[in-house]
């Protein structure tokens, strides 16, 4: 169970994911918000499994809906720092893991 810090930016990505979801049926935004939350669980049960997105973020790829979960660990504390498009540019996921 997940157990850490959502910074704002990712609760922003996470409610963008839903409506953008919800606008093709209720079922598809409640069965995103479904795998995001299993990917919070995912990361909380073993946050070094998964892979570096630079020197201090990692990230889980939520592939059904190609969005990406981007965190760190800030000593014992788990950073959901950000969550939105996998497709967006590699600048902007600098920007926003900055």
């Amino acid at each position: 169970m997940f157990d850490g810090v959502i910074y704002l930016q990712a609760e922003r990505g996470i409610d963008a994911g839903y409506e953008k979801h919800r606008a093709v049926s209720k079922r598809v935004g409640l069965q995103f918000l479904k795998a995001i939350k299993r990917a919070l669980d995912l990361i909380a049960n073993d946050p070094m499994r998964y892979p570096h997105f630079d020197s201090r973020h990692r990230y889980v790829l939520v592939k059904k809906y190609h969005y990406i979960v981007a965190y760190r660990m800030i000593g014992d504390v788990l950073c959901i720092i950000a969550v939105d498009d996998a497709r967006r540019s590699k600048r902007f996921w600098k920007r926003r893991l900055r």
